[in-house]
């Protein structure tokens, strides 16, 4: 059945952390370890405005 809903938490908002969200021992932070993903940021320099 359809009931009008309220707007109460609408305006709420979540911050959420990658340090939080991804496990200790997920696959991604070992090979983070090992790898330098810096070269990255050359790549995309020209995609960000200042």
């Amino acid at each position: 059945m359809f009931h009008k809903q309220t707007m109460i938490g609408r305006g709420q908002m979540g911050f959420y952390s990658l340090e939080d969200l991804v496990p200790q021992d997920h696959l991604l932070r070992h090979i983070d370890q090992y790898v330098d993903f810096d070269f990255i940021y050359d790549l995309v320099v020209d995609k960000y405005s200042l």
